[in-house]
Protein backbone atom coordinates (compact mmCIF):
# COMPACT_ATOMS: atom_id res chain seq x y z
CA UNK A 1 0.00 0.00 0.00
CA UNK A 2 1.33 3.41 -0.94
CA UNK A 3 1.90 5.90 1.83
CA UNK A 4 2.41 9.61 1.11
CA UNK A 5 5.91 10.97 1.53
CA UNK A 6 7.03 11.19 5.13
CA UNK A 7 8.60 14.21 6.73
CA UNK A 8 12.12 12.78 6.40
CA UNK A 9 11.60 12.38 2.65
CA UNK A 10 10.02 15.81 2.37
CA UNK A 11 13.12 17.46 3.79
CA UNK A 12 14.90 16.25 0.66
CA UNK A 13 12.30 18.11 -1.38
CA UNK A 14 13.02 21.51 0.19
CA UNK A 15 9.67 21.97 1.90
CA UNK A 16 6.98 23.57 -0.22
CA UNK A 17 5.62 26.95 0.69
CA UNK A 18 2.78 29.03 -0.69
CA UNK A 19 5.32 30.80 -2.91
CA UNK A 20 6.39 27.59 -4.67
CA UNK A 21 4.24 26.30 -7.51
CA UNK A 22 3.80 22.55 -7.47
CA UNK A 23 5.28 21.25 -10.74
CA UNK A 24 2.37 18.91 -11.52
CA UNK A 25 -0.53 21.33 -11.05
CA UNK A 26 -1.86 21.86 -14.51
CA UNK A 27 -5.00 20.50 -16.07
CA UNK A 28 -3.23 18.48 -18.78
CA UNK A 29 -1.04 16.67 -16.25
CA UNK A 30 -3.97 15.85 -13.97
CA UNK A 31 -6.07 14.73 -16.97
CA UNK A 32 -3.27 12.40 -18.09
CA UNK A 33 -3.06 10.91 -14.60
CA UNK A 34 -6.85 10.39 -14.51
CA UNK A 35 -6.77 8.76 -17.97
CA UNK A 36 -3.96 6.45 -16.85
CA UNK A 37 -5.89 5.48 -13.72
CA UNK A 38 -9.20 4.90 -15.52
CA UNK A 39 -7.55 2.88 -18.33
CA UNK A 40 -6.72 0.18 -15.80
CA UNK A 41 -10.25 0.05 -14.34
CA UNK A 42 -13.68 -1.12 -15.44
CA UNK A 43 -15.44 1.51 -17.60
CA UNK A 44 -18.12 2.06 -14.96
CA UNK A 45 -15.56 2.50 -12.17
CA UNK A 46 -15.92 6.28 -11.81
CA UNK A 47 -17.33 9.16 -13.79
CA UNK A 48 -14.61 11.79 -13.56
CA UNK A 49 -14.06 15.21 -15.10
CA UNK A 50 -11.08 17.50 -14.67
CA UNK A 51 -12.02 21.15 -14.47
CA UNK A 52 -10.07 24.32 -13.96
CA UNK A 53 -10.51 25.48 -10.37
CA UNK A 54 -11.69 29.09 -10.52
CA UNK A 55 -11.54 28.70 -14.32
CA UNK A 56 -7.90 29.78 -14.60
CA UNK A 57 -4.85 27.93 -15.81
CA UNK A 58 -1.84 27.51 -13.60
CA UNK A 59 -1.23 25.97 -10.20
CA UNK A 60 -4.93 25.94 -9.25
CA UNK A 61 -6.13 24.08 -12.33
CA UNK A 62 -7.05 20.45 -12.59
CA UNK A 63 -9.84 20.05 -10.04
CA UNK A 64 -11.05 16.41 -10.20
CA UNK A 65 -14.86 16.25 -10.08
CA UNK A 66 -16.40 12.84 -9.43
CA UNK A 67 -20.00 11.84 -10.10
CA UNK A 68 -21.36 9.42 -7.51
CA UNK A 69 -23.94 7.08 -9.05
CA UNK A 70 -26.49 7.20 -6.25
CA UNK A 71 -25.85 10.58 -4.60
CA UNK A 72 -26.18 13.97 -6.24
CA UNK A 73 -23.69 15.43 -3.78
CA UNK A 74 -21.06 17.57 -5.50
CA UNK A 75 -17.82 15.70 -4.89
CA UNK A 76 -14.31 16.64 -5.93
CA UNK A 77 -10.69 15.79 -5.18
CA UNK A 78 -7.95 18.38 -5.01
CA UNK A 79 -4.55 18.79 -3.41
CA UNK A 80 -3.95 21.02 -0.42
CA UNK A 81 -0.70 21.97 1.25
CA UNK A 82 -0.73 20.84 4.88
CA UNK A 83 2.41 21.46 6.94
CA UNK A 84 4.32 22.11 3.73
CA UNK A 85 3.28 18.80 2.13
CA UNK A 86 0.79 18.36 -0.74
CA UNK A 87 -2.02 15.92 0.09
CA UNK A 88 -5.00 14.96 -2.06
CA UNK A 89 -8.29 15.39 -0.23
CA UNK A 90 -11.92 14.85 -1.17
CA UNK A 91 -14.59 17.45 -0.58
CA UNK A 92 -18.27 16.53 -0.33
CA UNK A 93 -20.35 19.69 -0.75
CA UNK A 94 -23.31 20.08 1.64
CA UNK A 95 -26.67 18.69 0.63
CA UNK A 96 -29.96 20.49 0.99
CA UNK A 97 -32.03 17.31 1.39
CA UNK A 98 -31.77 13.89 2.99
CA UNK A 99 -30.39 10.95 1.03
CA UNK A 100 -32.36 7.70 1.21
CA UNK A 101 -30.75 4.63 -0.35
CA UNK A 102 -31.84 1.02 -0.63
CA UNK A 103 -29.24 -1.72 -0.17
CA UNK A 104 -28.25 -1.82 -3.84
CA UNK A 105 -27.82 1.96 -4.01
CA UNK A 106 -25.87 1.94 -0.76
CA UNK A 107 -23.55 -0.71 -2.15
CA UNK A 108 -23.05 1.40 -5.30
CA UNK A 109 -22.23 4.44 -3.18
CA UNK A 110 -19.79 2.37 -1.14
CA UNK A 111 -18.12 1.13 -4.34
CA UNK A 112 -17.92 4.70 -5.71
CA UNK A 113 -16.30 5.96 -2.51
CA UNK A 114 -13.89 3.02 -2.54
CA UNK A 115 -12.97 3.81 -6.15
CA UNK A 116 -12.56 7.49 -5.25
CA UNK A 117 -10.21 6.48 -2.44
CA UNK A 118 -8.19 4.40 -4.90
CA UNK A 119 -8.04 7.36 -7.28
CA UNK A 120 -6.75 9.63 -4.52
CA UNK A 121 -4.07 7.09 -3.58
CA UNK A 122 -3.03 6.99 -7.25
CA UNK A 123 -2.98 10.80 -7.50
CA UNK A 124 -0.90 11.00 -4.32
CA UNK A 125 1.62 8.53 -5.75
CA UNK A 126 1.83 10.59 -8.96
CA UNK A 127 2.20 13.80 -6.95
CA UNK A 128 4.98 12.35 -4.80
CA UNK A 129 6.79 11.08 -7.90
CA UNK A 130 6.45 14.46 -9.66
CA UNK A 131 7.83 16.27 -6.63
CA UNK A 132 10.77 13.89 -6.33
CA UNK A 133 11.52 14.24 -10.06
CA UNK A 134 11.23 18.03 -9.80
CA UNK A 135 13.60 18.08 -6.82
CA UNK A 136 16.05 15.79 -8.60
CA UNK A 137 16.05 18.02 -11.69
CA UNK A 138 16.46 21.12 -9.56
CA UNK A 139 19.35 19.52 -7.65
CA UNK A 140 21.13 18.76 -10.94
CA UNK A 141 20.81 22.36 -12.20
CA UNK A 142 21.58 24.25 -8.99
CA UNK A 143 25.14 24.46 -7.66
CA UNK A 144 25.89 22.62 -4.43
CA UNK A 145 26.39 25.28 -1.75
CA UNK A 146 28.83 23.03 0.13
CA UNK A 147 31.18 22.36 -2.79
CA UNK A 148 30.74 25.71 -4.56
Amino acid sequence: MHRPLGYAQISALALLTDGVIMPYRDRNTVESWISEYLASRAPEALHVAVLDKNFESGPNSGLVVVELRTASTITYAHPVIAQGVPRWIVTFEPRSEALDLDTIELEQLSADIGALSGLCIFLQMKTDAALLAHDSTRAQTEPDPITS
